[in-house]
């Protein structure tokens, strides 16, 4: 499948909430103090600022967390389905 295949099926599950998070995500989200709720409410907003990272293999979503402040979710794609691997702040 390509690579513009994986990110249809990453975008769609996001959407459709058919996602996990991984332990690394979750460790990055308490350091950074990015909520579940603030990857909600990206997801929600419409997942539109996106861009592939050749370095990690990873879809980036951009967006706003609760107080306002940019954000990435990094996802990939496996026999399980969407992973967000990690979180981190948007350093504009």
């Amino acid at each position: 499948m390509s690579c513009r295949d994986r990110f249809r099926d990453i975008k769609n599950d996001l959407i459709l909430n058919r996602f996990e998070i991984s332990v690394h995500a979750y460790e990055r989200m308490s350091q950074r103090q990015i909520m579940a709720m603030d990857i909600l409410g990206l997801i929600k907003s419409g997942l539109d600022h996106y861009y592939w990272s050749e370095k990690h293999q990873t879809w980036n979503f951009t967006g706003y967390g609760f107080d306002q402040r940019s954000f990435v979710i990094a996802c990939s794609y496996n026999e399980h389905g969407t992973l967000i691997v990690t979180v981190f702040w948007n350093e504009l």
